[in-house]
């Protein structure tokens, strides 16, 4: 980091949930004190795992990007927009700002804005492109 003038703040790490799973309290120390430092974290494809609000709960993450696959129906599928707003109400009243995935057009984009979800990843939004320093 002081090598390379990197701003931790700027850093985030995503946490799959599945990798999560072997030990769960080392996991949660190492977040803190990595956090100590300014980095941020992000559970990601929130929704996918068997312990979806077991992490949330227990880890010091600042977002949640909920699994494209709820986010790229939830215009048209009752029981994806459902879950979807679920998780994102639950990482409101916990402070964490919530990343949909998949947002790949504006209706997408629209509903999503609506449900309150603070921040889009997907091809409407942007193509990938290389990073360059």
């Amino acid at each position: 980091m002081e090598e390379y003038n990197v701003n931790s703040e700027k850093i985030v790490f995503e946490i799959v949930e599945w990798e999560a799973v072997d030990d769960l309290d080392k996991l949660i120390e190492n977040c803190i004190k990595i956090k100590g430092l300014g980095f941020k974290f992000a559970i990601d494809d929130s929704g996918s795992g068997y312990s979806s609000f077991l992490y949330l709960k227990s880890l010091p993450s600042d977002f949640v990007k909920i699994e494209g696959e709820f986010v790229k129906n939830i215009k048209h599928n009752t029981k994806d927009k459902l879950i979807v707003d679920s998780i994102t109400n639950i990482c409101k009243m916990h402070n964490v700002a919530v990343i949909a995935e998949y947002v790949e057009d504006e209706n997408v984009l629209k509903e999503a804005i609506n449900l309150g979800i603070d921040l889009g990843q997907g091809f409407y939004p942007g193509k990938p492109e290389e990073l360059v320093l």
